[in-house]
């Protein structure tokens, strides 16, 4: 009989091969929960493990030249270096687009070449380079135009630039089309002629590669000795490709580990400027791939979000300490006013979607005037969550909407939005598989609702019946010791294509809650054998209230839980983070 969780999910446990996770064990040396966690790795081979677990660039970085058009492209940078052309890099407004242009211009400033970054405003001019931007940066000197995290698909305007003297090269890692754009060179690994294995890269890391290649060059025709340039320190540059590779939630395989594992311990020594301003700012004293996540991300992505777009390459480029301070602290205030945005406008979409039934809908579908056009992507993944159906959030502008999608497991957004653009329904749009965006005539509205009722409804009831959440293997809250808690380090940094692992811990009680904050429920939890461990709920009381800890105090419950260290006023200790709870069995 299935069991049904508080947030209606069903539990399933992964499954695993006994004789592959023994092997693993015999021949890698490592324990039963390390090689049962290596298993559940989506991808990974067995002669790759000692790669995981140990990532080194030196082991796992190829000839960056194998990337089509990277010789075009050093060649072309190094004339711009020895002529002293003006430079300027065309960045996406994202955390992604901050890093990529940072590494690009830090490295460019280092070898005496003078660029500037240009980040399009989100509302204004939208996504990648737009004809208006191209003739302002002609207008200002520029020989050489650089791309980074867009580009690829930008024709027109990068035709216009060419008409106006100016040079391209784009970096990017967005699939593209047959066509390539007008430009010296287009390093994307994820072109249609591309055969890298290497399509996991974001734009910050083919920056990285680009600039790789471009200092070695530099080295071996002896430009450093020639020029009296102490040669750059290019792994200084690791924590932003480490933080644009975390941000925009890219594989954490093969090359992106070691960019990320490096990049996290050279962020120890804070080199960059900007990001110790950002440390300072956000009062944090210890720092992992979460940090990146959920920290740093949010307040550089907030200038594009709600306030001035170029704040956050600003950031990562700032040379002095005062500055950095500056821009950091209005980053972070301005992440707390997204966060105060979205709150404000997650309670108007539930309180107008609470009003009517639209349970037989395959998909939330809610908007407004006054919704803001760098939060209605959050609010759609909020929404997505709650409802467990996909979410189109939408902001009304002038005669037309601008929406964000976001979807579930098995249902696909992207291609039908691509479709309803074909059909017609929309100006534009486009998007992949979890994610998507549209514009849209308002007076549309009603046809472009029946069209994804139609395309999508009966998926949705396919895959959204109920929620299945997987856990690892079965605890006892005894098992949870330091031991245990340093092998599941041994998988880090977590992110996408290597999450967190959870675990089961059946049959324990609710000694004592507390709320912590407005939305948070602190637990202490004790088994039949009198152990006791102390849990964190975040945001349960986001969707639940007190009353409803009343069925869950007097019964015995089980729960998925991570295992953390929480670090406070300078002790550690070992507790749990809770992702369900469901009533045992009587």
């Amino acid at each position: 009989m299935q069991r049904f969780s508080i947030f209606n999910s069903f539990w399933v446990e992964e499954e695993h091969s006994k004789e592959i996770v023994n092997k693993i064990i015999v021949e890698h040396g490592v324990s039963y929960i390390l090689a049962r966690l290596l298993f559940l790795v989506p991808g990974l081979r067995y002669e790759e493990i000692p790669d995981f677990l140990s990532p080194k660039i030196k082991n796992l970085m190829p000839d960056p030249n194998h990337l089509l058009d990277v010789p075009k492209a050093v060649e072309r940078l190094y004339k711009a270096t020895i002529n002293k052309e003006k430079v300027t890099i065309f960045g996406d407004y994202d955390v992604d687009g901050a890093t990529s242009s940072a590494i690009i211009h830090n490295y460019l400033k280092s070898i005496g070449v003078t660029s500037e970054i240009y980040i399009p405003d989100r509302v204004l001019e939208g996504y990648g380079p737009n004809i208006e931007a191209m003739l302002k940066i002609a207008q200002n000197g520029t020989k050489l135009l650089i791309t980074v995290d867009c580009g690829t698909v930008a024709f027109e305007p990068l035709e216009v630039a060419h008409n106006t003297g100016m040079d391209a090269i784009v970096i990017d890692h967005h699939l593209g089309t047959q066509k390539i754009p007008k430009s010296i060179a287009v390093i994307n690994p994820n072109r249609l002629d591309e055969t890298t294995t290497l399509k996991y890269l974001c734009g910050a890391g083919v920056s990285f590669m680009l600039i790789v290649a471009l200092n070695a060059y530099l080295r071996k025709i002896g430009f450093f000795q020639e020029n009296n340039i102490y040669e750059p320190k290019i792994m200084e540059l690791l924590p932003l490709v480490a933080l644009g590779t975390v941000c925009d939630v890219m594989q954490l395989k093969g090359l992106n580990r070691a960019f990320v594992s490096t990049g996290l311990q050279l962020l120890a020594k804070w080199e960059n400027i900007g990001l110790r301003a950002l440390k300072e700012v956000s009062g944090i004293t210890d720092f992992d791939e979460q940090t990146f996540g959920f920290v740093f991300g949010p307040c550089i992505n907030a200038g594009g979000r709600i306030g001035d777009a170029s704040l956050g390459a600003k950031l990562l480029t700032e040379e002095n300490y005062g500055e950095a301070l500056k821009l950091a602290r209005k980053l972070y205030e301005l992440n707390i006013e997204r966060r105060e945005i979205e709150r404000k406008m997650k309670e108007d979409a539930i309180a107008e979607l609470e009003l009517k039934d639209f349970s037989n809908d395959g998909f939330v579908f809610v908007g407004s005037e006054g919704y803001h056009q760098g939060v209605i992507g959050i609010l759609a993944s909020r929404l997505k969550d709650k409802y467990n159906k996909p979410a189109i959030v939408y902001s009304k502008l002038e005669g037309v909407i601008k929406a964000s999608a976001r979807s579930i497991i098995g249902v696909d957004i992207g291609s039908v939005i691509n479709l309803a653009v074909k059909n017609g329904l929309l100006i534009k749009g486009g998007g992949h598989e979890m994610a998507g965006g549209f514009t849209c005539l308002l007076d549309k509205i009603t046809e472009l609702q029946e069209f994804f009722y139609a395309e999508i409804t009966e998926k949705v009831r396919k895959f959204s019946k109920f929620k299945i959440l997987q856990y690892t293997c079965e605890i006892s809250l005894s098992a949870i010791t330091m031991d245990f808690y340093n092998e599941i380090q041994k998988l880090k940094p977590f992110g996408q294509g290597n999450i967190k692992p959870s675990f089961i811990v059946r049959d324990v009680e609710i000694s004592f809650w507390q709320r912590r904050g407005q939305t948070h429920l602190f637990l202490i939890l004790i088994d039949d054998s009198g152990v006791v461990a102390k849990g964190i709920f975040f945001n349960f009381f986001a969707n639940f209230t007190e009353d409803n800890l009343l069925s869950l105090e007097k019964s015995k419950i089980d729960i998925i839980c991570e295992v953390y260290l929480n670090k406070w006023n300078g002790s550690e200790n070992l507790e749990l983070l809770v992702k369900d709870i469901r009533i045992c069995e009587s």
